[in-house]
């Protein structure tokens, strides 16, 4: 059972969503990987004899998590490449 690993996927999307720096349908796609393993684990629970009709419905669901984790690896791997970048910790320069 699943039903824990639905818990963090809804306010992490809200959260990416409202941030503004991941785009919008990685966050709708991760929000609704929540519900298939939500759906998942419910109907393993409760309705046993629906697994068989639920299950790949929600596997479809689950990997709506896949496209968040590409781009991230793509965003860091896009921002390392920039060694100007790198260092966000740096005091600002005064001007003059």
């Amino acid at each position: 059972m699943d039903s824990t690993r639905s818990q963090w996927l809804f306010p992490y999307g809200i959260v990416a969503m409202r941030s503004g720096l991941i785009p919008r349908a990685a966050c709708v796609l991760l929000m609704m990987a929540g519900y298939g393993y939500l759906a998942s684990s419910f109907t393993a629970l409760f309705l046993p004899r629906l697994v068989h009709i639920v299950s790949p419905l929600a596997t479809a669901l689950e990997f709506g998590e896949l496209p968040i984790v590409v781009w991230l690896i793509w965003a860091v791997s896009a921002r390392s490449s920039d060694p100007s970048t790198l260092s966000v910790n740096e005091p600002a320069r005064a001007a003059g």
